[in-house]
């Protein structure tokens, strides 16, 4: 068959050959027979492995069959052993007990009268309950030989008739009960009236024979029988007519057999004792020990017991179950230990096919799915796959000049190398003329491109077939060399592993690249060149800018002219302007090196707010333009982020909007928003000024970038402002956005992370309550007039809105008019309505502006305070009422200056610049300070004394102001150390670490800087009794403070000696660093007394000290020496 289904397989191909077809026919022809002889084959193995799986359940019935038969035989076995169990205990109880020998005596009575009544009834005779529980019947021919000899039998139906093993019942059917001694001369029946009615139908003559026939079975059992208890075969019971089983055993008494106990069982009640119908299996029954005799079960009738059966059968054993098969018939028999019945199970196909039915009818839909599923499949592989590709193989073979014609053409070079000897198989016009110039150039890169491919494929074994890509430097063309980009690919081509390549010519790209990789590193020099110009312009700069804004400060405390103040305070602006473009720019490089660090605090948003109101109020004042402070009442007290970087953001935006609005109003509003877990920080600065069109809007944050043509002339500035906000909000993770509309106005909004603490302090009240109060309200703007309620809410004051026009007509009495406006003035026909409104019974009047100070001051018409504080408002309301007391009248005269007694070391290296420390801090009054010029001193100084602070510079000769705070922490020394430099730097890496040093700050250091910094850092203890004393103390007149220029010159001309000295020594020392920090010292004292021209050169001698050598520098000191000595003599 095999053959045959080879030969049909192959047909096909023998005539595709015989008709002379091309070879893709042929390989079709070969695809067809695989493919219909592959479904053959598996149909076949199909059909294999249903018959297996049918076997193997079949297998499984019959083992569950033998399972279901040994559980039936089990419990018939378990039946006889029961039954067994109590027979045997009856024997053993009567055995061992010994009172019917001690009663023997004493049952002559009982004896005598029994044989009475045998005597009387002609042998037989019922008992009463004065012998046995039960009734038994007594069989006996000889009354004298009862009367002698019964005791024994008497005893054991009466110990007999009180066993549950005779009195139990079985489904409503007891069992029979005999007793009879050895010698068969008196015999015991149980039930009794089965007996009497058997035996009366007999003569009197018959019934002894008859008792012993009944016996004859089972005394024939137990002789044969060696086993305790013997079983009879079914027989017909000669008293009842009926087929009857009896087992029993003997009653011993000194090893000898006095009597046979017993049970009979009814052949038609054997079910009831031995089986349970109801789950007993159809196919079970029980033969006799001779097979002969069906005993129970429900397939007597069904059985076909034949001649196979038959002998089968009767060679059961008790051991195992042994499976016997007759033709369509199968059956498991096995032995009941004890009687030796037979346990028998039959079934036949039918009942494998109607237990297996379900399992053969999934089996068959599973393999009639399978069949159609693979031969459908076959068909539509055969239609959709393997037609189309024999098509497809067709126009291959078509295509195969067509490619070799692309790779002709291919804009390229293209190439196909032999990947084991380095032929060049197939090879384009391009690739040739790329190598034409040189055939040693040629086979070097053939080579070198195979080497590669080898060396990938051995370094990682799955590069096999992956694109890789090179490029490979051949020989010059033209004096230049020639470098090729080479994409290359292992693959199959002509039945040998080749290498696909890919040519360009890349040696202009990489040129390219060359230049641009150049460019990019002269732009990182001129960036670094930036950041280094800009931390030299940083000390260059603010080195004589802290000196003249240091001493202008105390001249504006000088009692001076109206003209001399107002000409001070033009200087001060414009030093404050410079400063904070400094400021700013030197911020904006920090960002742009990556060099500027967030300093998360703890502060209160509230308060941030107005700090920058009030810092802007002047300005907006001074143009007549309203400031509006609405600040959210749920604002929490203490919120943590960086407070100096959100205060220079907020500040920026407000002089911002104060640069572009000249008339209206400016409004700076607070808010706290959550999104998800996160806290946000709002703030939107609102202006009425001239708007920002849509296009400057995409450009507005980009640095130097302004608004219009004519914005820098117009208004002034650098546009750095708006673009470090943007870069600062960005780096504490918020966002700002623009909305404007030209000549309307703008919004500025900005969206700061903060973390809110989990148990925020409480807002601090003041001393006095004002809860009790009553206000009433009037406010002509909608939005103020709603923060000022929700405000006074929070404090629990209860507010009512008025109208000016309205006041006059209104019940004040025991309340407090809270007058807002704009300005300082407040127009006519409202303060007539206010004058009007006294005669109402007002208990006070606030007069709330953004014009007026922060501190509460009577005027004509009510108490005057400023809208920028709630401390001052809730002061006013206070004041209005009485509570507080009225704050004094405005004086001119300058507070007094209190003493210090706090103990401070000033370290700096340029002596003008320490004289200036000094006398800044003898102006707060601080005169307990010792000056140093380096670190060295400062050591020894703090080894011989205590001081509360530490102010020192951070570059300095000897010893820097980072090392100095080092050493002093050797040697135990725990002064809070204060970094006050005009040179921290941007490069990065030496930015000072600000948890070493108690605070860093940037010179220029004005006055009111230095007072908050000692506020901030000395004891509490060491501070003046009032900090209100500082404060007065940075605005009281100090004659005394003053340094002229002259004075300045002296202390210059103290030191120049010895610093010409030391740059003369260590020039001639070749020791270029410490040249340098000597002219660096001198150049920063040049600064503070406006020289210059000799600071510049001094500059110069810096840069060409560094670039040059030190003996051309040397050659430039040689002119600024002769300058700087005539200066000095000329004093």
């Amino acid at each position: 068959m095999l053959a045959l289904l080879t030969r049909m397989l192959l047909l096909p191909i023998a005539r595709v050959r015989r008709d002379g077809r091309h070879a893709h026919e042929i390989t079709g022809a070969y695809q067809r027979t695989i493919l219909y002889g592959g479904a053959a084959m598996l149909t076949i193995a199909i059909f294999i492995a249903i018959a297996v799986s049918v076997n193997a359940r079949i297998d499984r019935f019959i083992d569950d069959q033998r399972s279901t038969f040994v559980n039936q035989r089990n419990n018939v076995q378990a039946a006889v052993q029961l039954a067994e169990s109590h027979l045997q205990g009856i024997v053993l109880q009567h055995e061992g007990r010994e009172s019917w020998h001690v009663n023997a005596n004493t049952m002559h009575p009982l004896l005598d009268k029994y044989a009475g009544l045998l005597a009387r009834d002609h042998g037989m005779t019922v008992t009463k309950g004065d012998l046995a529980a039960l009734p038994y019947t007594l069989v006996s021919a000889d009354a004298n030989y009862f009367r002698t000899n019964a005791a024994r039998i008497v005893s054991l139906v009466h110990a007999a008739s009180l066993s549950p093993g005779v009195r139990a019942t079985a489904r409503g059917v007891k069992k029979g009960n005999f007793v009879f001694d050895t010698e068969a001369r008196i015999f015991a029946f149980y039930p009794a009236f089965d007996a009497i009615t058997a035996l009366s139908k007999h003569p009197y003559e018959e019934r002894h024979a008859l008792a012993m026939a009944e016996t004859a079975d089972i005394r024939e059992a137990l002789a044969k029988q060696h086993a305790p208890i013997a079983w009879t075969r079914p027989h017909r019971s000669p008293l009842t007519g009926e087929q009857t089983i009896q087992y029993g055993a003997f009653i011993k008494d000194d090893n000898k057999h006095v009597a046979v106990f017993g049970y009979d069982i009814k052949l038609a009640d054997f079910s009831s004792f031995f089986l349970d119908d109801q789950f007993t299996a159809p196919g079970f029954l029980l033969l006799s020990s001779d097979s002969a005799t069906v005993l129970a079960g429900g397939a007597e009738n069904d059985l076909a017991l034949n001649d196979t059966a038959r002998l089968a059968v009767p060679s059961a054993t008790a051991d195992q179950p042994k499976i016997y098969r007759t033709h369509d018939t199968f059956l498991i028999a096995q032995r009941i230990r004890g009687p030796e019945w037979v346990a028998v199970y039959t079934f036949d196909w039918s009942t494998i096919l109607l237990g297996l039915h379900g399992e053969l009818a999934v089996i068959a839909l599973t393999a009639t799915a399978v069949m159609v599923l693979l031969w459908g499949f076959v068909l539509a592989f055969d239609k959709s796959v393997l037609t189309p590709m024999q098509r497809k193989m067709g126009r291959v073979y078509e295509s195969e000049a067509f490619n070799r014609t692309i790779v002709g053409m291919a804009p390229i070079g293209l190439c196909v190398l032999d990947a084991n000897t380095h032929e060049i198989v197939l090879q384009n016009v391009i690739a040739s003329k790329l190598l034409a110039h040189s055939p040693e150039a040629a086979q070097t890169f053939y080579r070198s491109l195979a080497r590669e491919y080898r060396g990938a494929v051995r370094t990682s074994p799955l590069a096999k077939g992956t694109v890789m890509r090179s490029e490979i430097v051949v020989g010059a063309s033209g004096g230049k060399p020639v470098t090729i980009g080479t994409t290359f690919v292992a693959t199959r081509y002509d039945e040998r592993d080749v290498i696909l390549c890919g040519l360009v010519d890349v040696s202009r790209d990489r040129e390219m690249q060359r230049l641009l990789l150049s460019a990019k590193c002269d732009a990182e020099a001129a960036n670094n060149a930036k950041s280094m110009f800009l931390a030299t312009m940083s000390h260059e700069i603010r080195t004589p800018l802290h000196a003249a804004l240091g001493n202008l400060e105390l001249l504006s405390m000088q009692a001076l002219t109206p003209p001399q103040h107002m000409l001070v305070d033009t200087i001060g602006k414009s030093f404050g302007a410079l400063r904070r473009l400094l400021n700013d720019v030197l911020d904006f490089s920090k960002i742009e090196a990556g060099e500027l660090r967030l300093e998360h605090v703890a502060f209160d948003p509230t308060e941030l707010a107005e700090t920058c109101a009030q810092a802007i109020s002047p300005s907006l004042t001074a143009k007549g333009v309203q400031l509006q402070l609405l600040t959210d009442t749920s604002l929490p007290a203490r919120v943590i982020s960086d407070s100096s970087r959100l205060q220079q953001i907020v500040m920026n935006l407000l002089d911002n909007a104060a640069k572009f609005t000249s008339a209206g109003r400016v409004a700076l509003e607070m808010t706290l928003s959550r999104a998800g877990n996160r806290s946000l920080l709002c703030v939107h600065v609102i202006d009425s000024g001239i708007g920002i069109s849509a296009k400057d809007q995409k450009r507005l944050f980009q640095p130097f970038a302004q608004v219009g043509e004519s914005t820098a002339t117009r208004f002034g500035g650098t546009g750095l402002g708006l673009s470090l906000c943007r870069r600062l909000t960005s780096l504490m993770g918020g966002d700002i956005r623009v909305a404007s509309t030209p000549g309307v106005g703008t919004t500025f909004s900005i969206e700061i992370p903060v973390v809110v603490p989990a148990s925020p302090a409480a807002v601090p009240r003041d001393a006095t309550s004002i809860l009790a109060l009553s206000v009433l309200l009037c406010c002509g703007d909608d939005a103020w007039r709603d923060a000022l309620l929700s405000r006074l809410a929070s404090w629990g004051v209860a507010a009512e809105t008025v109208t000016p026009a309205a006041l006059p007509n209104t019940d004040g009495r025991g309340r407090i008019l809270l007058y807002a406006h704009a300005g300082s003035d407040i127009a006519g026909v409202d303060r007539q309505s206010i004058r009007r409104s006294r005669d109402c019974g007002l208990a006070g009047i606030v007069l709330l502006s953004d014009a007026y100070p922060l501190a509460p001051e009577p005027r004509d018409e009510g108490i005057a305070v400023s809208s920028l504080s709630r401390a001052a408002l809730r002061l006013a309301l206070a004041t209005a009422t009485g509570i507080a007391p009225p704050p004094p009248r405005r004086s001119s005269a300058p507070s007094p200056v209190r003493a210090r007694h706090a103990r401070l070391l000033v370290v700096e290296d340029d002596d003008v610049a320490r004289t200036l420390l000094i006398t800044q801090l003898g102006t707060l009054g601080f005169h307990d300070v010792d000056d140093v010029s380096n670190g060295v001193d400062a050591i020894e100084c703090c080894r011989h004394h205590r001081y509360d602070l530490i102010l020192t510079d951070l570059n300095m000769p000897d010893m820097c102001g980072t090392e100095l705070l080092t050493r002093l922490r050797q040697i135990n020394v725990a002064t809070p150390v204060a970094l006050v430099s005009a040179s921290v730097p941007l490069i990065a890496g030496a930015q000072p670490a600000s948890d070493d040093f108690a605070a860093i700050v940037e010179k220029p250091l004005s006055i009111e800087q230095l007072a908050a910094l000692l506020v901030r850092l000395l004891p509490v203890d060491r501070q003046a009794h009032d900090r209100r004393a500082m404060h007065r103390a940075t605005h009281a007149a100090a004659p005394r403070a003053i340094l002229p220029e002259r004075e300045l010159w002296k202390t210059f001309a103290a030191c120049w000696p010895a610093d010409r000295a030391v740059v003369r020594d260590k020039a001639a020392a070749n020791d270029v660093d410490a040249v340098l920090r000597r002219v660096h010292k001198i150049k920063g004292a040049l600064r503070v007394l406006r020289e210059d021209a000799l600071a510049d050169l001094l500059g110069e001698i810096e840069h060409v000290a560094r670039t040059e050598g030190l003996a051309v520098a040397m050659r430039l000191w040689a002119r600024a020496e002769a300058t700087l000595t005539a200066r000095v003599d000329a004093l």
